[in-house]
């Protein structure tokens, strides 16, 4: 959070809530920070002489300080260099693609559950596709709930592709069990 909040300020000063805003931007909707983690944050740089604060027309703005711009260099620098790639390049780690993955699966997602509120037809198909992923990262993560859901999707048909067969939405007492 330090650094994404120097990145920020290194563009223009701002008040928490402008950061507040601009964070849940670049993130497409996907994170909202919250006071409770942006002004704990601020007051950490504020003390580590990272940023410093005007208050222009009674609004703190905050601003970073050559330390802070020197400290957010420092980082840059040194995660530019820990991101290899297969090809040698240096653009992305691997946590870093993992986690770029997880909100683009957290985008399309939400996207899904909008469209199967609308047609009922393809609230099924985002349900199946719940079931096998909640069920892959469990069987992932060795949790034993997920022994349960195998069994229970292994019987059955296949289509021509071998995956389990159009089968119907599962109600809410079979999800639960």
């Amino acid at each position: 959070m330090k650094y994404a909040l120097l990145e920020l300020l290194s563009a223009e000063p701002m008040h928490g809530y402008q950061m507040m805003k601009a964070l849940e931007e670049k993130s497409d909707g996907q994170y909202t920070p919250s006071a409770g983690s942006i002004y704990p944050t601020l007051q950490m740089l504020e003390d580590r002489g990272w940023i410093a604060a005007d208050e222009p027309d009674g609004k703190k703005v905050f601003r970073p300080t050559e330390a802070g711009l020197e400290a957010l260099k420092e980082w840059s620098d040194k995660e530019r260099k820990e991101r290899p790639t297969e090809d040698g390049d240096c653009s992305v780690s691997p946590r870093e693609r993992r986690l770029a993955d997880g909100f683009e699966l957290l985008r399309l997602l939400t996207k899904a559950e909008r469209r199967a509120a609308v047609d009922p037809g393809y609230t099924g198909r985002v349900q199946r596709f719940l079931d096998e992923a909640l069920s892959d990262l469990r069987s992932l993560l060795d949790d034993p709930r997920a022994e349960h859901r195998n069994d229970r999707r292994s019987g059955g048909e296949r289509d021509e592709r071998g995956l389990p067969a159009e089968r119907p939405a599962i109600t809410n007492e079979e999800r639960d069990s």
